[in-house]
Formats: C-alpha cells, structure tokens, sequence
C-alpha cells in the first residue's frame, strides 16, 4: 500500500490526526481543523473525511464512510479494513500530538485502542450512543480515552461516574446556525424559489440506506400534499455525499412532481420552510434549534429495525426529545411512517393551536441548553491542552 506524502515529524512540530465516519462528522471535523489552524499556523492535520475537511487544510488520506445498521455495514468491510490499516501505518509513522475521534465507534475503537498502544494522547469527540445501546463499550473506552467532549448535557455525568475526564461542549450546528440567520423570504430567493409561496422541506438523510428507505414514503407524501395544498413548494435536501446518478430512479419522480433538488446548506434550507419532514438524525436536531417546524421519520430493513427495537434504551429517536424525555418533535417510525401519518403531522404543525404553542416553548428549553457553549473552540483548547502547546 502506498501512503501518501506527509512531512516528517521534524519539520511540523505540531500534528493532529481527525477521523470521522460520516457526513455530520466530517462537518465537525473541518470546523474544528480550521479553529485549530487559526490557533497554531505550523499545525499539521491529516485524516479520514472528506471535501469539507480538505478545504479546511486537512489532508485527507482515506474517504468517510456511509454505511449504517448491521447487515447494510457488511457491503464496506473491505473498505473499511483497509482505511484502518492505512491509519495505523500513518500513527505508528507521523505519531500526532493528539488523536481526535469523532463518533464512528466501531472503527475509531480499534484506532484508539491502537493510539494508546503507541502512547499517543486521544479525545473522543462527538462520542457513541451508549446512553441509548451498547452502554459496556464505555468500558472499552476507558482504555484509551484521555479526554471526552460531549455533545449532549446529559452524557457528561455518563462518562464521569465511569472515570472518563468528559465536557458537555454543546453541539457544533448551533455555532454554524450563526452563518445562516436570513429570514424566510430571504432563504427563498437564495435558494431560487417563489418567496410568496409556502415551503415543505424535505431531509431523507445523508445514508444510503436512508435515502432508499425514506425517499419513497417522501414522494407518496408530497404527492398526497399536492392534492389539499396546490399552492406549496417543496425542496428535497441531498447532502453533499451523495452522488445524485446513483440515486437516480429514486429523485426523477421528485422532479416530475416540481420539486427542488438542492445541496445547498441544511440551515438555509430551514431558514426557507415552513415546515419539514427529516429523517432521523443530526438534521433533525438542526431543525430543532432553527425553530422549525418538523415531524421526524425513520424506516428500516425488517431485520435491522427489530434488532434495534432489541437493544435501544431510549423511548425516542430524536434528540430533543430524549433531552426532555417527552414528544416535544413527532416522531413516526416504522410502519407508522406513512404517506398518511406525514401529511397529518405536517398539517397539523402549520395550524396555530395551544398544542404548537406548548411545543414551541418545550423546545425553546431545549435550545437554551446549548445556546452559549461553543464547541469548536472549546476542543480546540482541549486538544491544545493535552498536546501541551498552551493557548
């Protein structure tokens, strides 16, 4: 295997290695590789990302990954397999100051473990779901974790009652919010629509499983809306990942129906939208502190959906909701997830009732939670710390 160019340790005082595993990871990647470039200019940042991260200085040895669930990870293993070789190879040779991780849990294991073999420092930022599934990996992670940086409050006591030194930082989206606060009409004109005309966003998710699971119930639903509301637009999110020609036959119908396709950033797209209908996952929680409106909906394999009905601890699937433990955000999943179900939800969102009323101030609670941290300087300064360079 051939690795690529990187300069010897003597000649970059400073190195850090990012490996991140999916597309919301890769985001927080690069924002955290620009701050720590901002703090110390002689930084040397290698790692497993993508665009973003390349365009924010880093150099980016190996592709994220998009696989999710358990039978769907198997079609990646090869990849997989190979990326974690090619990551030991680069620390055993360029031993960065710090190793950040970022969520990905089953890779980035086995690349802490390997890290702290070498006697290099970790942080773990963005960490896994052990509060929802799988909570004894905490105790593999004790193995090799220097420092923790949480994205959730309620995590920090997790890792804290297990001896795990842990910061509830705030979660990344709520600094990028700052970069996109045009107003509706605004949002509208930017993104080339109608600024009069009412907008139904929709966000499949940025997996490959997602998009085939969802896309489908997205589109009966949109045409369902179109029959009672001729008068709205809708705009369907792909993220930057995704290679529209592979997905073809799924987005064609979305276009045949007059709806937008964009890449465009997920917060303007909010910013636009009167209401919205999010897969599972960051984009939800996104929509949660822009302050949209938005039903949540989530389908999977068979086999995968009751494997996870199985070992999830949690009664929601969306964070807002597990951080209130209440259904402050609707939530329809599996089999409830239908065209139906969507449109019902999405109406009654759009209506001025006492019910809105109560949910928007559940969520207003949610968003005071995380409205003061910023969590990119603050791993940066925590990476800064445990590789000793001072501020």
């Amino acid at each position: 295997m051939i690795l690529p160019a990187l300069p010897v340790p003597s000649q970059v005082p400073k190195s850090v290695l990012i490996t991140s595993g999916e597309s919301s990871g890769e985001l927080y990647g690069s924002m955290l590789a620009r701050e720590l470039k901002k703090n110390w200019q002689d930084i040397k940042i290698f790692g497993i990302g993508g665009g973003r991260m390349r365009e924010a200085g880093v150099e980016v040895f190996a592709e994220y990954s998009s696989a999710i669930g358990f039978l769907e990870a198997l079609s990646v293993y090869k990849e997989v397999k190979k990326t974690l070789a090619t990551t030991i190879e680069l620390m055993e040779r360029e031993r960065p100051e710090v190793v950040v991780l970022i969520d990905y849990p089953d890779f980035n294991f086995r690349v802490g473990l390997k890290a702290r073999e070498l006697g290099l420092k970790v942080l773990y930022y963005v960490s896994p779901q052990i509060w929802a599934w799988r909570g004894g990996r905490i105790n593999t992670m004790k193995k090799f974790i220097d420092q923790a940086a949480v994205l959730l409050p309620f995590e920090e006591k997790i890792y804290r009652d297990a001896d795990i030194p842990c910061e509830f930082v705030g979660h990344p989206i709520m600094e990028e919010m700052s970069s996109h606060t045009r107003d509706r009409a605004q949002a509208r004109l930017e993104m080339g629509l109608d600024p009069d005309r009412g907008l139904i966003a929709l966000l499949p998710g940025s997996r490959p499983t997602e998009l085939r699971m969802l896309l489908p119930v997205i589109l009966d639903s949109v045409r369902l809306m179109k029959k009672k509301h001729p008068e709205r637009s809708y705009v369907l999110s792909i993220a930057p990942n995704i290679k529209r020609e592979d997905y073809k036959e799924l987005l064609d119908p979305f276009e045949g129906e007059g709806v937008a396709i964009t890449d465009k950033n997920v917060l303007l797209i909010y910013s636009a939208a009167d209401a919205a209908i999010v897969a599972s996952g960051t984009a939800a929680l996104q929509g949660v502190f822009r302050g949209t409106p938005l039903v949540v909906i989530y389908k999977a394999t068979v086999i995968t959906y009751i494997l996870l009905k199985m070992i999830l601890k949690n009664r929601f699937a969306n964070l807002a909701n597990i951080i209130l433990d209440k259904e402050a955000v609707p939530e329809l999943l599996q089999g409830d997830a239908t065209a139906e179900n969507i449109v019902s939800v999405i109406n009654g969102l759009l209506e001025d009732s006492d019910g809105n009323r109560r949910r928007k101030e559940d969520l207003d609670l949610v968003r005071e939670m995380f409205k003061f941290k910023r969590p990119t300087r603050r791993v940066a300064e925590m990476v800064g710390t445990l590789a000793g360079w001072g501020a």
